[in-house]
């Protein structure tokens, strides 16, 4: 996170019997120049990560899990949507993990047990981005919220 700039103000626990791991909570903010260029730069509010089994809510979910949703998680700080994009910045955030667990840098922090493996597997990689593609195109339209979900995948 020191590397990339970042910082996150609050970190909360989601609830074991939540639908997913982890979610990311961000704000867009836009400025113009004085020549009327627009910059968009995405502001994290908060980071909510599940750390108990929904199996089992009295056990912890294994480090491993909690690494890859957290790389997850960042990497909508410079990608909001499950695109191309955001997959190849996630796992470059993971071989940048990779890089300082083999020099050494995070000892006693992160040890190679924790270092997942890939970032996601393949079918959540396209569920994903087609979830996220048909919310985008159903913006594009004009479609209202309440029509968006007729066009769920």
């Amino acid at each position: 996170m020191r590397r990339h700039g970042w910082t996150v103000p609050m970190l909360h626990e989601l609830s074991p019997y939540s639908s997913c791991h982890g979610k990311c909570l961000t704000q867009k903010q836009y400025d113009i120049d004085r020549y009327g260029k627009t910059t968009t730069e995405i502001i994290p509010l908060n980071i909510q990560l599940r750390l108990c089994d929904d199996r089992d809510p009295r056990r912890f979910i294994h480090m491993n899990d909690l690494v890859r949703t957290m790389l997850h998680e960042l990497a909508h700080f410079a990608h909001g949507r499950h695109f191309v994009g955001f997959y190849k910045f996630n796992a470059a955030l993971l071989s940048e993990l990779v890089k300082d667990v083999e020099s050494g840098e995070l000892s006693r922090r992160v040890d190679w047990r924790d270092v997942p493996i890939r970032i996601a597997r393949t079918e959540e990689i396209v569920y994903t981005m087609a979830r996220d593609l048909k919310t985008t195109f159903a913006e594009m339209i004009g479609v209202g919220r309440e029509d968006r979900y007729k066009y769920r995948v």
